[in-house]
């Protein structure tokens, strides 16, 4: 017999759902053979399913780095959370920064915490961490544990998902560069004139 090739095209809209992949069920029906009703003309496989993959994802949540650092002068620290992997649907998490390491809460930072939710479409949001700024010389390696727990859905949060806020003594240490030098002491052993 004779065998004839056919192509068949079906449109796809997108549709921004997050679901399993979709299948729909394919049949070849009613053949005609020269003008004529032939059910033989089928073959074997009149029958298949189609998979339509999707490409939709929520995508990950992580803080955008394991560090940042702020001077204790600078008033707060914005603290970035970066949505990778895709943006589709909504998804959510909890920002915490209430414990520190060689720096105190009230003293050297105000604790915060609150929920970040994520809308489709949205990869970013950043929250704030208040630093206090005082006259004294403070600890070195003073930092804020930075951490995002309870995502809604579960298991949405990647690494980093705990990080560390350094605070700067500006009474120490001038960031950015180009700053006077508070441990300048100037020390003359001669005249000077000018």
């Amino acid at each position: 017999g004779v065998q004839y090739a056919s192509d068949a095209y079906q449109s796809l809209l997108h549709d921004n759902q997050i679901t399993p992949n979709l299948t729909v069920g394919l049949r070849l029906s009613t053949p005609v053979l020269n003008g004529v009703p032939n059910n033989l003309a089928l073959g074997l496989v009149s029958n298949a399913v189609l998979t339509v993959l999707n490409d939709d994802h929520l995508g990950t949540l992580s803080f955008s780095s394991p560090t940042y650092t702020q001077n204790e002068n600078g008033g707060f620290a914005l603290i970035p959370v970066v949505r990778q992997g895709g943006s589709a649907g909504t998804l959510s998490a909890t920002f915490n920064a209430s414990t520190g390491l060689n720096a105190v809460n009230g003293v050297d930072f105000v604790a915060t915490n609150g929920p970040l939710i994520f809308g489709p479409g949205e990869v970013s949001k950043v929250f704030t961490v208040p630093i206090i700024d005082n006259s004294q010389v403070d600890q070195p390696n003073r930092a804020v544990i930075l951490q995002l727990t309870n995502s809604v859905p579960a298991g949405v949060l990647v690494s980093p998902s705990t990080a560390f806020l350094n605070i700067v003594d500006d009474e120490t240490f001038n960031v950015p560069p180009g700053g006077g030098d508070p441990t300048f002491i100037p020390v003359f052993n001669a005249a000077v004139s000018a």
